[in-house]
């Protein structure tokens, strides 16, 4: 089909070119005509893959991120959220988790895509092991839908940790001892759009000190989110 399509807009070409019986004004029409086509041909082929095979397609240059930028990113983050856990036992595991599309596997970038999960940026627990983090990712990911919605209201939620997900955690997590949790939505500094969100999970604490934890997770949140830019781009990390 592509070879159809050549030889067709190399058969007009042809019948474009000048030729030594046509007149100056002639001449001047047929190349003013030809160099037209060429530049709509260039334009229609460019950014498909045969302008990509042509060389045509405008190559994009992907930011790129050193090592340091990413541990420097991720470094902060944890230090943001392990601050509320360290400073109290009853502040049993605080966690950063992301907003990923799941066509693309990026952080999401439209309020509009419906195919998400939540995956762990950076986590604070009291255990030397991390191999139950699937059992949070999961049991988060079952109540996503519940608070996706308010969170891009921009408040925080806590309350008790419900049954069903309590359940499924103490099955996953020896001697789990939370019992209910606070949520804070962390938005891109540009562009605003719900990235990520912070979350800890307390035992048994009263109103007061629910609601002490709670204003320091935005606390948290907030600084959190200068890290957080639009998300617009791809980035690509060096390794030498």
């Amino acid at each position: 089909m592509i070879e159809k399509i050549i030889n067709a807009v190399l058969d007009v070409v042809k019948s474009l070119l000048p030729n030594q019986n046509l007149s100056t004004p002639a001449w001047i029409i047929r190349l003013s005509v030809l160099g037209v086509l060429v530049v709509g041909i260039v334009v229609g082929i460019k950014d498909t893959p045969l302008g990509d095979r042509l060389g045509l397609s405008k190559q994009v240059e992907l930011p790129l991120l050193t090592h340091t930028e990413v541990v420097k990113n991720f470094r902060q983050s944890y230090e943001e959220i392990s601050q509320l856990r360290e400073s109290d036992p009853n502040v049993r595991a605080t966690f950063l988790v992301a907003l990923i599309d799941n066509s693309t596997n990026n952080i999401v970038q439209s309020q509009n895509i419906k195919d998400t999960r939540l995956m762990f940026w950076a986590w604070s627990v009291p255990v030397d092991k991390y191999s139950y983090l699937d059992v949070f990712e999961r049991a988060f990911n079952s109540i996503k839908g519940e608070f996706q919605a308010k969170l891009n209201d921009g408040s925080c939620l806590s309350g008790e940790i419900q049954k069903p997900v309590l359940e499924q955690l103490k099955r996953g997590v020896y001697d789990f001892q939370s019992t209910h949790f606070s949520v804070c939505p962390v938005f891109t500094s540009q562009n605003k759009r719900l990235v990520t969100a912070a979350i800890a999970l307390y035992k048994q604490p009263d109103s007061l000190q629910l609601y002490f934890y709670e204003d320091k997770l935005q606390r948290a949140a907030s600084a959190i989110s200068t890290l957080f830019y639009s998300f617009s781009e791809k980035y690509q990390i060096i390794f030498d």
